[in-house]
């Protein structure tokens, strides 16, 4: 966003030093931009909920997740509260507060606002060993169609991102059942695609106001299209093919 021209990013993360370090990343880049750190914990959304009405934007990215790696039967309960406050109610406040300020001084000819979720491919598609990360994405994505289709004629713009694998931390950062980090990557994040070729798709969607893409090859951009249509395909593609 600092090499597109952003002229204020708001950084929010759990990790103020992160933030930091990706701070002053943005600023050897340019001198000129403004940049804010905001320490934000989504799996706590009441408190989103107090800190997000004071925050002005004009382009929002969700981009916070986590994920798992163990079957329902194995997993404590309470692991599907946290799943569904990081991936789906966290975020969900966070727009609500957005939106919020938005409205407040929201006026027809020259108000916008996009809002960009990078949900997955699992939002699509049950993927065992996934139980409530499917679930969490799930419900994310239905409000997220059902929040555009009713601020579209506000000039409020939400563009869906559905990536497969990436090769992020995102398995080395997924819950087990326990609630501790599986630690390690695993085969599917270390032979997907490269996070700058994932990054470059999301811009260019977002640039472009896509309602929604999916971000991987080319199986999984049709496979969840004729997943839907079957359900004999369905039930087969979650038992042979995600289950690792």
């Amino acid at each position: 966003m600092t090499k597109l021209g952003a002229k204020k990013l708001i950084l929010a993360a759990r990790s103020v030093p992160d933030l930091e370090r990706v701070k002053a990343q943005c600023l050897k880049i340019s001198s000129k931009i403004e940049v804010e750190i905001l320490q934000l914990d989504l799996s706590n959304p009441d408190k989103v909920l107090e800190i997000a009405p004071t925050l002005k934007c004009d382009l929002l990215f969700n981009n916070a997740g986590v994920s798992q790696r163990t079957e329902f039967k194995d997993c404590d309960f309470k692991l599907a509260k946290y799943m569904m406050d990081v991936n789906c109610m966290g975020p969900i406040a966070l727009i609500k507060g957005v939106c919020q300020k938005y409205m407040e001084t929201y006026k027809q000819e020259t108000s916008e606002l996009q809002v960009v979720n990078i949900l997955s491919v699992a939002a699509l598609v049950g993927v065992p060993m996934r139980t409530f990360y499917s679930s969490s994405k799930f419900a994310f994505d239905g409000f997220s169609k059902s929040f555009q289709a009713e601020m579209r004629d506000k000039n409020v713009y939400v563009t869906n991102i559905y990536p497969a694998y990436v090769q992020t931390n995102i398995s080395k950062n997924a819950m087990t059942g326990d609630m501790s980090k599986m630690g390690k990557t695993d085969q599917n994040i270390s032979s997907g695609i490269p996070v700058e070729s994932a990054v470059e798709d999301i811009l260019k969607s977002t640039y472009q106001k896509r309602y929604w893409v999916t971000i991987g090859s080319l199986k999984y951009q049709i496979g969840p299209k004729l997943l839907a249509l079957s359900e004999n395909l369905t039930s087969w593609n979650a038992h042979h093919v995600y289950k690792n």
